[in-house]
Parts: C-alpha cells; structure tokens; sequence
C-alpha cells in the first residue's frame, strides 16, 4: 500500500540486474521498460541493519477522450406532386451536424488511485465545437464522471438542453488512451406562416 516491495530473497553482488514490471496498478498504464541496476558497494546502503540497493518505476496514469456526435435533420431536397395545382414538399435527412459547441465539466472531483485530485468537482476542463461530420474529440483527461451540456446549436436547430454524465473508465493496463462517445439530437427550428 506504501508502493513498496524488498525482493524475497537476498542478490549476490553483481552488475547487470534488471526489475520488470508485469502488472501495472488499477488505473495505471502497464511500462515493461526494464530498470538496470548494479548490486556494489558504492550503490548500497543500510537499514534496519539490511544492505539494500534502491530502484524507483514510475507508472503513467491512464487518461481518456470523450467523443460528442451531433446529429439533427438537414434539407435534402424537395419533392412534388399534382398537375394543376403543384405541391412542393420539403425532405429532411439526419446527419452529423458542425457548428455545436459543447462544454465538459467535472462531475466529481477528479482523483487518480494515489489520491492525488486532479480537477475539482464542477471545473470545466474542454470547450468542444462539432466538425463537418458532426463530431469533436476532448483532449486527454483523467478518468472519472463528467458531464457535456451543449451551449451553442448549429444553425437552423434548437438548443439541446439535456446533460449527458459520461463515465472514462479503466480499459486495462495495455491501453494508454481510452474512448467514450456521447451523443446529442437537434430539433431543426420550425416556422409558421401566417
């Protein structure tokens, strides 16, 4: 719990030793990069009467991206009927849409498994505005709760005021960035002709 261990067994003097991580710590990305050290008498010291030789393996806490996706109707075309009269009737089809701005904040305060907070509860930590594919990725961030309000709807549409809580989990040692996509609907705006 201290993020200690002493080898089982005491090492001959030597050159050329190497420790190797294998298993990462939850929430920490595994780093199998060998440490080299030499067991000499330059490099020991004592302690509670034991000659020991120290190390020291530093892990990466693993973040994540959050993904937003917009979608909502956009004009597609018109299609008409009758032949004295002739009716225009506007189509709509869904697709991404560019030009939403979304914000993240923190929904809890932050912290990686060695307690160190990192974002403060309610902080907002990325502005995110959608491509032409309708979608925006965040920056790294580190994994806990957030939570994504849209603060500007694309042209033609009505803003969408639901809040998604979104949830960056562990993937696993071997996985430096993990993903989660949240996604919003626009209504498109409407008009009334008097």
């Amino acid at each position: 719990e201290e993020g200690c261990l002493i080898t089982p067994e005491t090492l001959p003097y030597g050159k050329g030793y190497s420790i190797v991580e294998v298993q990462a710590p939850y929430g920490y990305i595994l780093d199998s990069t060998p440490v080299y050290f030499d067991i000499t008498a330059e490099n020991t010291s004592e302690e509670n009467g034991i000659t020991i030789v120290k190390t020291e393996k530093k892990n990466t806490p693993q973040k994540g991206t959050i993904t937003v996706e917009k979608t909502g109707e956009i004009f597609s075309n018109v299609t008409s009927s009758g032949e004295e009269v002739v009716i225009y009737q506007p189509e709509y089809s869904v697709s991404g849409l560019s030009g939403a701005v979304f914000e993240i904040y923190a929904d809890e305060d932050i912290t990686t498994p060695d307690g160190t907070v990192r974002v403060k509860k309610d902080t907002l930590v990325a502005t995110l505005k959608t491509n032409e594919k309708g979608t925006a990725t965040s920056n790294e961030l580190y994994l806990g709760k957030y939570r994504v309000i849209e603060t500007v709807a694309p042209n033609g549409t009505v803003l969408n005021k639901t809040v998604n809580h979104i949830e960056l989990t562990y993937a696993g040692q071997n996985e430096k960035v993990t993903n989660t996509s949240t996604s919003f609907v626009n209504e498109r705006q409407k008009a009334e002709i008097d």
